[in-house]
């Protein structure tokens, strides 16, 4: 239903970001949005808990959340708090971190301006990756974007 509901929300340039039969799922807010592969399971919890959406082995998951922070001050807080080892991109448009987590494997942050605020997406991967995650996270990653 909210695969269905995010399809039509969003705009042709949310669509056009995102490879060709990709499923974009919204924040419960619907200001923040991204896509992933087809074959993707979106889990979709009732109230305000955020959906998540898993690969078809369950070792990539990813979540996105619209808080009312504005971007410089929430990319202040995540530095503080994750401690990033490596930035991958920190322009007006997008800061995306890589950061270490207390459960192993490779963690991603990405903040983007939102509609009075930011959208903040995480990607994760459980254990060591396939050799095609870099290229499916940065993917991924390019569809983070604002849903209006």
């Amino acid at each position: 239903m909210l695969a269905a509901a995010s399809a039509l929300a969003l705009s042709g340039v949310a669509w056009a970001q995102a490879p060709p039969g990709w499923t974009t799922t919204l924040d419960p807010t619907g200001r923040c949005a991204y896509a992933v592969p087809p074959d993707w399971t979106i889990e979709e919890p009732e109230g305000l808990v955020r959906p998540t959406t898993a690969s078809p082995d369950g070792r990539l998951r990813t979540m996105v959340q619209w808080v009312s922070a504005q971007p410089a001050g929430f990319v202040n807080g995540i530095r503080a708090q994750l401690h990033p080892f490596a930035i991958h991109e920190n322009t007006p448009r997008r800061f995306w971190a890589e950061y270490a987590s207390a459960w192993s494997g490779t963690h991603h942050v990405v903040i983007t301006p939102a509609d009075h605020g930011s959208c903040a997406f995480y990607i994760d991967l459980v254990g060591d990756g396939p050799p095609r995650f870099d290229d499916l996270a940065r993917k991924i990653i390019g569809t983070v974007m604002p849903a209006r």
